[in-house]
């Protein structure tokens, strides 16, 4: 939508896992990164992790989408899962180490004292929501994790295992760039909106909201 409502403007992206975007913006790489990392101590998603990964700079979190996620498998649900703790009777597909489904995903199964090592494929990574549904959808796995919109748009079965928020870091001297206003438009626009509820498993009530980070 950036070039449409605003010529000239482009987003580039690059998929690296959460934990790998915020590294990109310490390294001055990027201008942003999406991220939803919960902190398991305090149930918190992204706050946390920014004050201690930017204590030393001036940050802001952009609110984005509120998204579920949950465990994509065969159309009808073969093996019967219902949660994480199903998974040891699953060929499963992980995300990569630093994802925030895979720290959710590890979250999850030590609250239910499940064993990772139980869980066949576990160890088996792949880069984006849709390699785990194309790799489900393919007969590859049996189940992994991820978002509705990536089971839909593969024609699998979803189990709703929690919602997150999924959000936009910044620092804060970026905040006033023209490109960085023109995303934000965007983000708090009904066009984009309606993009999310027509996809499923979106909310966007806070998208847009700045909310600085200080370090205390």
């Amino acid at each position: 939508m950036l070039p449409q409502r605003f010529p000239g403007t482009t987003l580039s992206s690059t998929h690296v896992g959460s934990m790998g975007g915020l590294m990109a913006l310490r390294r001055g790489e990027a201008h942003m990164a999406p991220t939803h990392l919960l902190d398991e101590a305090t149930g918190t998603y992204n706050i946390p992790v920014l004050k201690q990964l930017f204590h030393d700079r001036a940050m802001v979190l952009i609110k984005g989408v509120g998204r579920t996620q949950g465990i994509m498998v065969q159309k009808n649900n073969p093996l019967g899962i219902q949660g994480v703790e199903d998974l040891c009777k699953a060929r499963y597909i992980n995300r990569q180490r630093g994802a925030g489904t895979r720290v959710l995903l590890d979250y999850l199964l030590k609250k239910t004292g499940a064993d990772p090592a139980a869980i066949a494929g576990y160890d088996r990574e792949a880069a984006t929501h849709m390699a785990v549904a194309a790799a489900v959808k393919s007969g590859g796995a049996d189940a992994g994790m991820g978002v509705l919109s990536a089971a839909r748009a593969m024609g699998l079965d979803f189990v709703p295992v929690r919602d997150e928020e999924y959000d936009f870091a910044v620092p804060e001297e970026f905040l006033e760039l023209p490109a960085i206003q023109a995303f934000l438009a965007v983000l708090k626009s009904g066009e984009f909106l309606k993009a999310l509820e027509d996809m499923g498993g979106y909310t966007g009530d806070r998208r847009g909201e700045i909310i600085q980070i200080r370090d205390s």
